[in-house]
């Protein structure tokens, strides 16, 4: 059954001046004025020139007690008992910092804490429609494609296992998006940020099957105007001097994913479309890439699934809108959205290809089904022997 997004929730308010940012933060401490800001600060912040700047400036306006991301829960709890509870936290960095941040101001509530901490064996956790503690919290990513700042979910580490939480209590009320703040970030990571904005859009997109004009056409331009950022990228990387026009281009890829996670290009969807984000995530976990080398492993197999009319993966009908939003260069016009997703992979040398043995295949399948299946709507009714067959065409599965 299908259950769609009925909800727009305001957002935060989002800064491109780290002077805007800092005055949010000074306004912050100033009516919480009797301890220090917690700020979760990411280790590549502090080799940063443009994240030690601002860091002096946040010292500037208020006393910063600094600490790391947390690896796994853990160390989440272990920050949350150590430093805590404060009235104003940052979380400057990648996803990790901006996880940290959001989840320590619900795990300072007792009745949030047990739901975070529960051993269970769903793979999502919901936090119960209920206020925190009042805590101001401002993020600032200095990586591309999470979109994490805008949103009301964060991840954390059990063991093998990553866990999604989700609730309005992890959305932020001040963000910062500036380019300054990822100049250090390789031009490979821009572009895989900006898959992982295209495929956050795309996945929901594909696996509703009925249109929306306000959402839909939010969508599409979005992931249009991606695409073609994305574009832009990969030619100044191969120009070798990327200059002024890479800062404006990386801003403008930073806002369109931020804009992706505010909800009205969610709207009217299926909540839990989610399903390839799923599989990869896990798939990460196990062999040990990064969550988007997965997605880009297994997403044309994924789409391929969807065009052949198996309703379990997503609509054709719907992929197809989506395939005529990415840029068609040196794609016929008439070329379905597989082979269109799979030309701009390889403009943007991201193509990934797998080689997993049968048995290890066996096992994320199983994990998968533990964590997300078993009557959960998540899986969109796969089975652990679906998502095994799936599995086995997209990474080419080795016999052990």
């Amino acid at each position: 059954m299908i259950s769609p997004v009925r909800t727009v929730r305001s957002g935060p308010s989002v800064f491109t001046a780290p002077a805007d940012f800092v005055n949010w933060l000074g306004d912050a401490t100033r009516a919480r004025p009797r301890r220090p800001v917690l700020a979760v600060v990411d280790a590549a912040v502090t080799r940063s020139p443009d994240g030690l700047r601002f860091l002096d400036l946040l010292r500037g306006t208020a006393d910063l007690l600094c600490v790391d991301p947390a690896a796994d829960e853990a160390a989440l709890l272990s920050t949350a008992e150590r430093s805590g509870p404060v009235d104003v936290v940052l979380g400057i960095g990648g996803g990790a910092a901006m996880d940290t941040a959001k989840l320590l101001p619900p795990l300072w509530d007792p009745g949030h804490r047990l739901t975070i901490m529960s051993r269970t064996r769903a793979g999502h956790l919901m936090l119960r429609d209920e206020p925190v503690p009042k805590c101001a919290l401002g993020l600032v990513p200095t990586t591309l494609g999470t979109g994490s700042e805008s949103g009301m979910n964060a991840c954390i580490s059990d063991g093998s296992r990553k866990r999604l939480v989700s609730g309005g209590q992890l959305r932020a009320d001040a963000v910062l998006l500036n380019s300054g703040l990822t100049a250090s970030l390789p031009m490979h990571l821009v572009l895989s940020g900006t898959l992982e904005a295209i495929f956050r859009l795309a996945t929901p997109f594909v696996l509703t099957g009925t249109p929306r004009r306000s959402s839909d056409t939010l969508a599409l331009a979005t992931i249009r105007a991606l695409a073609q950022a994305a574009d832009e990228v990969q030619h100044l990387r191969l120009q070798g001097s990327p200059g002024i026009r890479a800062a404006e281009v990386r801003q403008e890829i930073a806002e369109l994913s931020s804009f992706s996670q505010t909800g009205w290009t969610s709207l009217g969807r299926n909540s839990y479309g989610t399903l390839p984000w799923i599989i990869a995530t896990e798939l990460s976990t196990v062999v040990g890439l990064s969550k988007m080398e997965a997605v880009a492993a297994i997403l044309p197999a994924y789409w391929r699934r969807v065009e052949s009319g198996d309703k379990r993966f997503g609509f054709a009908a719907r992929l197809s809108d989506v395939g005529h939003a990415l840029p068609h260069t040196n794609v016929p016009p008439a070329a379905g959205p597989t082979a269109t997703l799979e030309n701009a992979l390889s403009r943007w040398d991201l193509t990934r290809s797998l080689f997993i043995g049968t048995q290890d295949i066996h096992r994320i399948s199983q994990q998968i089904s533990r964590a997300w299946g078993g009557g959960l709507p998540t899986m969109q009714g796969l089975t652990s022997a679906d998502t095994e067959a799936f599995l086995t065409e997209a990474v080419g599965a080795v016999r052990e």
